[in-house]
């Protein structure tokens, strides 16, 4: 009976995708462009993007979870209206779970995200309001995109701990029960003949 519980725990494990959190804190945060394949990621499609280190501009008063040491910031956002595009390096389609965002230093800013597949938008947020005094913790959980467009007004944003998962095709239901029984049914087997 152990040998079938620790099997089924195995499987649950395999079969969960696991998010990754990119936090940035690898990078030197000297305001450099974000490298273009970093964590396999395209981050400089339409605008260029940098990292840069925050700490020197946190205000003491302001609880700045979610966004610590290094952040990813529209690097010249501040100059107009602008989008900034997120794709997979190997143009794969994955999930954009959340993140964490605030203002730069530019003033307050209002950004809004947007979800595409195959060139076709199929998710939009609410705008949000970004400013110096907290941090937005954003959920989306927006599941197979292949583009993530970050529209901001003329001004900087930053963001950190932003949590991508691969889009992992899902194992038909009826092959996986069958060979989740099969597997059951070997070991069994195995056990009664040992």
């Amino acid at each position: 009976m152990k040998t079938i519980i620790l099997t089924l725990a195995i499987i649950f494990q395999l079969s969960t995708a696991h998010a990754n959190v990119i936090n940035f804190d690898d990078l030197s945060g000297n305001s450099d462009p974000v490298p273009d394949s970093y964590n396999g990621i395209t981050w400089n499609s339409a605008n260029t993007t940098g990292v840069i280190d925050v700490s020197p501009y946190m205000d003491p008063n302001v609880n700045y979870t979610g966004i610590e040491n290094n952040a990813l910031f529209n690097a010249f956002g501040y100059l107009n209206a602008n989008t900034t595009i997120i794709r997979m390096t190997d143009s794969s389609s994955f999930n954009f779970i959340s993140g964490f965002w605030s203002e730069g230093i530019a003033g307050d800013v209002q950004v809004q995200f947007e979800g595409y597949l195959n060139n076709q938008k199929i998710y939009t947020s609410d705008s949000y309001d970004l400013n110096n005094i907290s941090v937005s913790s954003i959920i989306l959980n927006w599941n197979q995109i292949d583009a993530f467009h970050i529209n901001s007004n003329a001004a900087i944003w930053i963001a950190d701990n932003l949590e991508i998962t691969p889009s992992v095709s899902a194992v038909p239901l009826p092959g996986a029960a069958l060979l989740l029984i099969s597997g059951i049914l070997s070991l069994i087997g195995i056990r009664k003949t040992a």
